[in-house]
Parts: C-alpha cells; structure tokens; sequence
C-alpha cells in the first residue's frame, strides 16, 4: 500500500523528467518508513527480545535492599515524674538470591529464544515482502513512464505523418 501510494506520488510528480533524482533505494527507504507491514513487524520483534531479555533475568542473580525508619512516642506517668520520650529505630537489609535450578525460568527462557527466533524469521520475511513491493512499484512506475513517453512519441510521430499527408 505505501509502495502504490509512493508509485502514484512519482508518476504524478513525473518521474520521467529528466533529472529526477529517485532511485530505487529512495523508494524502498521511504516504504521501509511508511509501511504499516513492517513497522508491526519491527514491533513484535522489539517485543519478543525484551520477552527473552526478561526471561533471562529471572535466571540472574536477585537484590533487594529494605530501609526503614520509625520514631515512637511514649508517655510515662510515674509517681515522681511524668515525660513524654521518643526512640527512634532504625534498620536496613540487604538480600541476595538466585535461582540455581528453577524448570520453570529455563523453560521460559527457551520459549521466549524460540518465539524470538521465529519472530526475527517473520520480520526478515516483512522485510523481503516489502523489498519486493517497492521495486515491483518503482519498476512499474518506469514502465509506465516509457509507456507514456512512448505514446507521446508516437503521437507526435502520427502528427507528423498526418501533416506530411496534408501537404
């Protein structure tokens, strides 16, 4: 569909012009930017390697640092004295973990290298589609380019004729 678009664009552009400065890897740059296909591809693809990219640290090792303040009020009446003291608290805790042998995260992690793998395989499928509708566009924009040269020539040509046969 971008291809079609960019091909209607040129011809009415005139692409036949000399001097026209679009080549076929302009038209596939510009396709490889504007075409929904590929950019859905590119997307799942992005998708399944941060999926394997998450799946893989569930396998790396796992830190979680806690802190915590607190400040307690307590009210002492005594026969003698009565006062109000404060005791502040405080704590921290650092732990490390890592799953030695968890079949769930490696059996995830192997999913989410195969669905990379056979997302990757789709994406360079998108990519050779679309290489293929590009020039199949651009090279039927030229073709019809001569087509129309062609027949303004030949216009021309029986013009000619016509006023050669009227003389």
């Amino acid at each position: 569909l971008a291809a079609r678009s960019l091909f209607l664009r040129l011809l009415r552009t005139g692409l036949h012009t000399p001097g026209a400065a679009t080549t076929l890897v302009e038209v596939f740059e510009a396709a490889t930017l504007n075409d929904p296909v590929r950019r859905a591809s590119d997307a799942a693809r992005l998708a399944a390697v941060e999926a394997r990219r998450q799946s893989k640290a569930q396998l790396l090792p796992q830190l979680n640092l806690n802190a915590n303040i607190s400040r307690k009020q307590q009210d002492t009446s005594t026969f003698f004295n009565t006062g109000v003291f404060y005791f502040n608290t405080k704590g921290y805790a650092i732990n490390l973990s890592q799953a030695i042998y968890h079949r769930g995260y490696i059996s995830q992690l192997r999913q989410a290298g195969a669905q990379a793998t056979r997302i990757e395989a789709e994406f360079n499928a998108a990519q050779q589609e679309l290489a293929i509708r590009a020039s199949e566009g651009y090279f039927g924009l030229l073709s019809a380019a001569d087509n129309l040269t062609f027949i303004r020539s030949e216009r021309e040509s029986i013009g000619r004729q016509l006023k050669q046969t009227q003389q």
